[in-house]
């Protein structure tokens, strides 16, 4: 057993990584989209993911397909903003769920995770509570 790290002899039976997952489009990345600037606009500083259902949800269209659609632009940071103030009830923790309004007239929680992405450096991913 390495001391430094305990699970240093353990065999890895799968992995999935965010950018297999973001590849895969099961992960929007939000800075590969072109929306980087409005997870800046918000004062969000770390990379950010949306999961494909929840982006289906409630912003719209495939982001391939949206082009300079102004509403889903709208809606992506309402989004944003909205974690933003669900993230401030939390301010020690890593998890926060919160409701927001889908396009089909409903409301959806929401839930989103700050963590390590495929390397220690914090990533945010929002996600809908069937993906996670």
């Amino acid at each position: 057993m390495n001391e430094r790290d305990p699970f240093a002899d353990w065999e890895v039976i799968s992995g999935y990584s965010r950018a297999e997952a973001i590849a895969d489009g099961v992960l929007i990345d939000l800075d590969g989209s072109g929306y980087e600037f409005v997870r800046r606009a918000e004062g969000i500083r770390v990379p950010t993911a949306i999961t494909r259902t929840l982006w289906l949800s409630v912003i719209g269209p495939e982001p391939a397909d949206m082009g300079d659609d102004p509403e889903a632009a709208g809606r992506l940071m309402d989004l944003l903003r909205s974690f933003r103030t669900a993230a401030r009830t939390n301010p020690h923790g890593n998890r926060v769920t919160w409701e927001f309004p889908a396009l089909n007239g409903g409301t959806l929680s929401v839930i989103s995770v700050v963590g390590p992405g495929d390397d220690p450096r914090p990533v945010l991913t929002l996600t809908l509570p069937e993906d996670d």
